[in-house]
């Protein structure tokens, strides 16, 4: 499995540098498609649930993706981008407009739905990079193997860190990401005696998911995630909103008014009296109905926007 990663970071880092050289760009879309068709192709411990353009914009992902690592599943919700020639990656700030999370006309950027929908499912969130620097060097690699540049070009970062970079001027590019803790992805699963600090984090914040759990996924083509959401109370709905910044919890819920008492008096209320906030049924069942894919409620054979596999990948040994 460490080969697989290893070999698509390759790929992707000079299919980058030709593209540039050769004036034929490829975008975000394509190098998460070309990696995603052979991450499922290639590996039985990767399972990958493709996000539908049409559902990204309420979930913040562009796929689910559970790894079994040392005989235990866990799951990450994924944000890819991918760096531009000047070595800035220019959607990193990305607003959403449209969501049925906030009210017709506001915006909220997307690595806000990112962080909602992984508290809410409990998969790490993750951004995976695509990559092509030729500055890259000893300082841009916290890989404990040997410096190879063309393994970032798939690299990884948790969600708390990008929101920094976001807050940091000139902290959008290549280098200083990188020089910060961004690492190659096949971090997540080598086999090295310490993994970098912001590996591991990430690794500790991913939910385990059970073998069955698994099969099913991959046998319906729906997240079991989806079912988590479903079955959410209003007191887990309302706790997971008060860890996002205040002004986005003001946006989700479109009226000021709600949010006079202080986040701690509202936790407590919740926790004292839950029943009352699943009275909003519109709040509620509008957080829990779109942040599911659409296909979470019919059967995969129905619905044109599943992801079915067509065909079992080879067993490895």
């Amino acid at each position: 499995m460490q080969a697989d990663l290893e070999e698509l970071a390759r790929r992707t880092w000079h299919r980058t540098r030709w593209g540039w050289a050769l004036k034929c760009h490829q975008g975000e879309e394509t190098f998460t498609d070309i990696n995603l068709l052979d991450l499922m192709r290639w590996s039985t411990r990767h399972r990958v649930l493709k996000t539908s353009k049409q559902d990204e914009k309420h979930k913040g992902t562009d796929w689910e993706w559970f790894i079994r690592h040392r005989g235990v599943w866990r799951s990450f919700a994924v944000q890819a981008k991918k760096v531009s020639p000047s070595g800035r990656y220019d959607a990193l700030h990305h607003p959403v407009k449209g969501s049925s999370l906030v009210l017709p006309g506001m915006v909220i950027p997307q690595i806000d739905v990112l962080e909602l929908y992984s508290k809410l499912t409990g998969a790490a969130p993750l951004y995976v990079l695509f990559n092509h620097d030729p500055t890259a060097d000893a300082t841009t690699w916290h890989c404990h193997l040997s410096l190879s540049s063309e393994q970032l070009g798939c690299s990884v970062a948790d969600l708390t860190f990008i929101r920094t970079a976001l807050g940091t001027y000139g902290g959008r590019f290549f280098t200083p990401i990188h020089q910060g803790g961004a690492a190659p992805w096949r971090c997540l699963v080598c086999n090295c005696p310490t993994r970098p600090l912001q590996i591991s984090s990430l690794i500790s914040q991913a939910s385990e998911v059970a073998d069955t759990e698994v099969a099913a996924m991959v046998a319906t083509g729906v997240s079991s995630s989806t079912s988590r959401i479903l079955n959410l109370t209003a007191q887990e709905v309302v706790s997971a909103l008060l860890e996002l910044p205040r002004e986005e919890v003001l946006a989700l819920r479109g009226d000021p008014a709600w949010f006079q008492e202080t986040q701690t008096d509202l936790v407590e209320e919740v926790r004292a009296d839950p029943d009352r906030f699943l009275e909003d049924v519109l709040f509620l069942n509008s957080i829990k109905r779109i942040l599911l894919p659409k296909y979470a409620v019919v059967s995969n054979a129905d619905d044109e926007n599943a992801f079915p596999r067509e065909d079992a990948p080879p067993q490895e040994g």
